[in-house]
């Protein structure tokens, strides 16, 4: 187990599972995906120690151990001395929010400028990356619908980007589709888009694409009442209100 991330904040209540005051509705303690753990606890002493000796029986049974070094602890309205103390018996580092789960920034607003920015310089370096490579055009062609694409719908299945954004990251795949770096494109990006049976390259539209993906998410609202992001969404955003 490499990283682990540990969740507090105050909550009136002590039962017999220390339950996020955010989470106490659909019984949520935590997520784990691949080697990466998550847990939500209420901010209190007991529930510390519950949460530890949770993990030192799981060290003793699989024999696994967390790698402190990645691991940290994320606090919502606690008092500096109340860190300072959960800070010393967890042994965790104090991580600042917004923390960043499986690549994305775990954010309720808007994506800032400065992360869109990251992504951007993320599909750059991939490009730099690819530039001493003799590639045919066929082969740019490829990278970009899949590679790049791929980089940018994992983002856009949870963030709208500003439209700025999404033509600069046009302009970039654009250059490097005619030239294989930096330069001007010889067609329009509004040409490429078009599907090739009407003389297209059969790219997608980023702004479009962006919404399209977005608006996915309501209907994962509306027919997976079963998942736990959706039961949490329901419950603690929508509330008795609609979409």
């Amino acid at each position: 187990m490499e990283g682990l991330s540990l969740l507090l904040n105050e909550s009136a209540t002590i039962g017999r599972l220390p339950y996020h005051p955010q989470c106490r509705k659909v019984k949520l303690t935590h997520l784990s995906f691949a080697d990466d753990l998550l847990i939500f606890t209420e901010g209190s002493r007991t529930a510390i120690s519950r949460v530890q000796e949770t993990i030192s029986d799981f060290y003793s049974l699989s024999g696994l151990k967390c790698n402190p070094a990645k691991c940290e602890v994320y606090f919502g309205g606690m008092s500096v001395l109340f860190k300072s103390r959960a800070i010393q018996v967890s042994g965790f580092q104090e991580g600042e929010l917004p923390v960043r789960y499986l690549g994305l920034p775990l954010i309720s607003g808007k994506l800032s400028t400065l992360e869109s920015e990251k992504l951007v310089a993320k599909i750059t370096q991939k490009i730099k990356s690819w530039r001493a490579k003799r590639l045919s055009y066929a082969g740019l062609l490829q990278l970009v619908s899949s590679v790049l694409m791929g980089v940018l719908q994992y983002w856009m299945q949870v963030f709208l980007f500003p439209k700025k954004v999404l033509k600069q990251v046009q302009k970039i795949c654009s250059c490097f589709l005619w030239h294989g770096e930096e330069g001007r494109a010889k067609i329009g990006w509004d040409r490429m888009v078009r599907p090739k049976k009407k003389g297209g390259l059969g790219l997608k539209e980023l702004c479009s694409w962006n919404q399209a993906c977005i608006a996915r998410m309501l209907w994962l609202l509306l027919m997976q009442s079963w998942t736990i992001w959706v039961a949490w969404i329901q419950t603690y955003r929508i509330k008795q209100g609609s979409i």
